[in-house]
């Protein structure tokens, strides 16, 4: 609960905003759904024998389904970039005056490039992760939960495979999610180390100028970027 807390704080700390896209962008994850219900009433209607001009209400619907969402969408676009501006924000503001109150012995510790790659990289990571919740991950479980209404509105009896589906689908994300997550740990390390090593070149490059050290540095550098290839990819 403290980890969940603490990973949606930049949310919290703009809940109008937060709830707004939410809104919107589960309305337009879920308009395929919605229209495939109002389709549905159309080939009953045909089916039962019904005149066309039944169908034109329907029509009229499915079109305002499709339209409003979208026109919601590009006139608020703005909005989405805002939220995530306001998070990097909130969060940049908070972890860089710890950084200032840190003491020189706790950045020596740590080492400047290492902070920094932790503030500027990880924030980014965090913000990034959450963006991807409320854009698409929220918005997507709602358009599922309405899909799985429609499917019992069809034939209940479909519900059974679509869930033991919807299971076999979460359980092979899972697995392969673990099995490259070594991978991505990997990865995010040697970027890590690619940032303290610029930073090194950047508060030092008096001294590598004299002693003749361009390429050497550079070196590393390159080196830094083979193991971060490499961690990319399980070979």
């Amino acid at each position: 609960m403290g980890f969940t807390k603490k990973l949606f704080e930049p949310l919290f700390a703009h809940p109008l905003d937060t709830i707004y896209e939410l809104f919107i962008n589960s309305l337009v994850a879920s308009t395929g759904p919605i229209v495939v219900i109002f389709f549905q009433q159309i080939l009953r209607n045909v089916e039962n024998g019904l005149p066309y001009t039944e169908n034109y209400p329907i029509l009229g619907y499915i079109a305002l389904t499709i339209f409003v969402p979208g026109v919601m969408r590009l006139f608020t676009s703005r909005h989405e970039t805002r939220l995530y501006i306001s998070a990097n924000k909130y969060l940049f503001r908070k972890y860089l005056e710890r950084f200032i109150y840190l003491d020189n012995e706790q950045v020596q510790r740590y080492g400047t490039g290492k902070l920094i790659a932790i503030i500027q990289d990880g924030l980014s990571a965090w913000t990034d992760q959450l963006w991807r919740m409320y854009v698409h991950a929220f918005p997507q479980m709602v358009a599922y939960l309405i899909s799985l209404s429609l499917i019992v509105y069809i034939h209940i009896g479909f519900l059974i495979p679509a869930i033991l589906f919807t299971i076999f689908e979460i359980v092979f994300i899972y697995v392969v999610n673990k099995k490259t997550h070594k991978y991505r740990t990997e990865k995010r390390k040697w970027h890590e180390g690619l940032s303290r090593q610029v930073t090194k070149i950047i508060m030092e490059k008096f001294t590598i100028l004299k002693n003749g050290r361009i390429e050497s540095e550079q070196k590393i550098i390159d080196q830094t970027w083979d193991k971060i290839y490499l961690a990319g990819s399980p070979q």
